[in-house]
């Protein structure tokens, strides 16, 4: 059980060395992530529900009335504080702010996965498996679009590696508080994942542990209290369907095919805000590339307990746990499978991968060169890694097929274009506000003193 929950490395000069890498690749991860979004782009376009919900009421009403402000039956603390933030600034650059913070943010869940997973994977190629595609996951693009909205789906991963990170010095200890309070005060979700948190709580016995507790304690009781004393309520989310057999069958079709494979292959995300979108292509090709899938994970399944590889089984079961359970808590809650509820499972199921799939220690013959002893030594690129290596080959090709999809978001108007209207609206009449309509069923009122 322990094993779960490594002992931290000492903290040196070694981590300090490497914090300004971590900070350049994040800065190196949001730019790809904004580099995703089709035209007009990430920096000129604003998604549903930032603009609907967070944006508009950061401009329109009081940050103490926002803060507990409820929407689907739970409190956004996380969104709310960012659009607060946002509307600070000239309105001409919401968009481009609130997509920033959103692929930051996001980058950021990367480098806490980077970091947590390294006692684990102990390769830094194999814990790029379980921290690049948090940036380059190839589905769920047309419900997750650099917007805050959507960011506690990938919140959810990150909760798993900060159950699992027991973190050495005082500044990450902090972040992995911090990312905790910021998830878990913006999503009910992250109820599922209590016995996980609850575990660590027993195994482990430190301030750190403690601390992240009580962040992710303190997150979810403010849900909860606004559902008991009425402040929220999920009285209109539709429509509840407890079905383990169904539920089975769409992970089993859904989830672990478009993870190793993408959406692109598969006939795309199969919904979107509109409903459900038929599947394009032929179907024997998405029957086949299910079946190969499921392939993958057996075939890394066999390689570990063959003892081919050298898996590390506790991570590989709490992953594959988590997943099961955070999947089928946020489908039957609502009776679909939004694209956007296979994110934290989708990364789950990669871990799973990198966990079955992690090499032997590589010893290079005597017989080699010094110099590539050394690199093959550090790399760990022995005969056991060569499956994890092609997985990494696999996981690159899908990233690039599946690297940008048309959404909502690339449809509606360029938000330069919105506050240009705002302002000339604002000029020519006596108003005190105007309503921009940017697309679909998104809307936001611009105060004219923000505009003239």
């Amino acid at each position: 059980m322990r094993s779960l929950f490594p002992s931290p490395p000492a903290p040196g000069r070694v981590a300090l060395k490497h914090t300004g890498w971590l900070l350049l690749a994040v800065v190196a991860a949001a730019a790809l992530s904004l580099a995703r979004s089709p035209r007009p782009g990430a920096l000129n376009t604003i998604w549903i529900e930032d603009a609907h919900n967070f944006l508009n009421d950061a401009l329109t009403d009081g940050f103490k009335n926002n803060l507990f402000k409820s929407l689907n039956g739970y409190y956004h603390f996380g969104p709310r504080l960012i659009a607060e933030l946002v509307s600070l600034a000239p309105v001409r650059w919401s968009a481009a702010l609130i997509s920033i913070a959103a692929a930051g943010v996001t980058a950021g869940f990367g480098a806490i996965a980077y970091v947590a997973s390294k006692p684990f994977l102990q390769r830094w190629w194999l814990q790029l498996v379980v921290a690049a595609p948090l940036v380059l996951l190839p589905l769920a693009r047309v419900q997750a679009d650099n917007d805050i909205a959507t960011l506690q789906f990938p919140g959810l991963y990150v909760l798993f590696w900060i159950a699992l990170w027991r973190p050495a010095s005082r500044p990450a200890q902090a972040v992995a508080v911090l990312a905790t309070a910021f998830v878990t005060f913006s999503s009910i979700i992250p109820i599922i994942l209590l016995p996980l948190f609850a575990l660590r709580f027993y195994v482990v016995r430190d301030w750190a542990t403690r601390l992240i507790c009580l962040a992710y304690s303190a997150g979810l009781g403010l849900h909860f209290l606004g559902l008991a004393l009425g402040k929220a309520t999920r009285s209109e989310v539709c429509c509840r369907r407890y079905d383990l057999f169904w539920v089975a069958q769409e992970y089993a079709t859904k989830t672990v095919p478009r993870t190793i494979f993408g959406e692109r292959w598969l006939g795309g995300p199969g919904m979107d805000v509109t409903g459900p979108v038929a599947a394009q292509g032929s179907p024997a090709v998405h029957t086949g590339l299910m079946v190969l899938a499921w392939l993958v994970v057996l075939a890394a399944l066999i390689l570990a307990l063959v003892k081919f590889t050298n898996p590390h089984w506790p991570l590989a079961i709490a992953a594959t746990v988590a997943g099961a359970a955070l999947f089928a808590g946020t489908v039957t809650n609502i009776g679909s499978v939004q694209p956007r509820y296979l994110i934290a499972p989708a990364l789950l199921v990669l871990t799973v991968l990198a966990a079955l799939l992690r090499p032997h220690d590589s010893q290079p013959p005597a017989s080699r060169p010094q110099t590539r002893q050394l690199s093959a030594s550090r790399l760990g690129l022995g005969r056991s890694a060569v499956p994890a290596l092609v997985l990494i080959a696999v996981m690159v090709v899908v990233a690039a097929v599946n690297f940008r999809a048309d959404n909502r978001r690339s449809e509606t108007w360029p938000w330069s274009d919105l506050v240009s209207q705002a302002t000339l609206a604002c000029q020519s009449q006596p108003i005190d506000s105007h309503v921009v309509w940017g697309g679909y069923w998104w809307r936001v009122t611009i105060p004219c003193d923000r505009v003239r």
